[in-house]
């Protein structure tokens, strides 16, 4: 499953005419770290290996490319959810999990989840984002102040 972070300058070639041509590479770069992080915040898992396997596969003069392996994942968390289910151990003859509350192991033959609703979080996560990486893109022309009068 990919994210292409990806900006249309369609609405500030004005302002971009009088602009030499900057290497804008070392600014995706950092960008799509900074984005990276701030995303992997967000994910709505604390087990760690759906946040880790997030990556940023490529990035080009125009944007970045975040990438996970465990698309399947993604899906049921942002667009499926879970229906109710019982749960019960596949190699191990029962289940064992420490409990949140008091700390106390818990072992048990089945377990019956009660499911969940999708959980949206990479679609909002860009939406509300991508106009942050438009304003640090023209903050960074304009630090480079190579305009042409």
């Amino acid at each position: 499953m990919q994210i292409k972070v990806t900006l249309r300058l369609d609405g500030i070639k004005k302002e971009l005419r009088g602009l030499k041509s900057i290497d804008t590479k070392p600014f995706w770069k950092a960008e799509s770290r900074k984005f990276n992080e701030n995303f992997k915040q967000k994910v709505p898992i604390d087990t760690g290996k759906y946040k880790k396997s997030w990556q940023v596969k490529k990035f080009s003069k125009k944007g970045f490319v975040l990438e996970t392996k465990m698309g399947f994942l993604f899906d049921i968390l942002e667009f499926q959810g879970s229906k109710p289910h019982i749960i019960e151990p596949v190699r191990a003859s029962v289940l064992h999990w420490v409990d949140k509350k008091t700390g106390q192991d818990r072992f048990a033959m089945r377990v019956r989840h009660p499911g969940f609703k999708p959980i949206p979080h990479a679609r909002p996560f860009v939406k509300k984002n991508v106009m942050g990486v438009a304003r640090d893109l023209m903050a960074f022309y304009k630090s480079k102040k190579e305009w042409i009068n």
